[in-house]
Parts: C-alpha cells; structure tokens; sequence
C-alpha cells in the first residue's frame, strides 16, 4: 500500500481489515467443495494467527517506520527463499 497511506502500521492494519472475511470466503468455498480443506489444521492456524497478530500489532508500536520496514523486508527476503528452493527442489 506505499503511497496510500502514511505508515507502514497504517497500511499493515488496512490491508488485514481489507482480507478479513470477504476475498477469503469466497475462495474457501470452493476449496471446501473440492474438498481441499483440513477444519481441524485450520482452526489451529486461526487461532495461531489471531493470538500471533494481536502480539505483532502491539509490538509494532514500540519500533520506528524504518524499523518495521527493514523487518519486514528480512523475513519477505527469507520467505521468499524458502519458497523459491521449495519450488526447485519439487521440479524433477
């Protein structure tokens, strides 16, 4: 969201308000009647993400926007690393 909003916390705090229910809805459904989705690991992930969020919102306030960005950066950088050799590594 850069430029839309004046901080990251700002743009971090939309976007999670923005995806809450109704984009993620829809697709459930249709994993769902597929049969591609596990209720009991996904009710521990919600209730990991939920206690995990609201520990991550409160502890944002405490670092500065430069901060909060450079994090955020290392641990895209990380994820994105992982992804790219589990990719890799799954094309034989």
């Amino acid at each position: 969201m850069a430029g839309v909003v004046k901080t990251q916390s700002k743009a971090a705090g939309t976007t999670m308000f923005a995806i809450m229910f109704p984009i993620s809805a829809f697709a459930v459904w249709d994993y769902y009647k597929r049969g591609d989705v596990d209720i009991k690991h996904g009710l521990i992930i919600i209730l990991s993400y939920s206690i995990l969020a609201m520990l991550g919102a409160r502890l944002n306030a405490l670092f500065s926007q430069k901060t909060t960005f450079n994090a955020l950066s290392f641990f895209m950088l990380i994820a994105s690393g992982l992804f790219f050799m589990k990719g890799r590594n799954s094309i034989k």
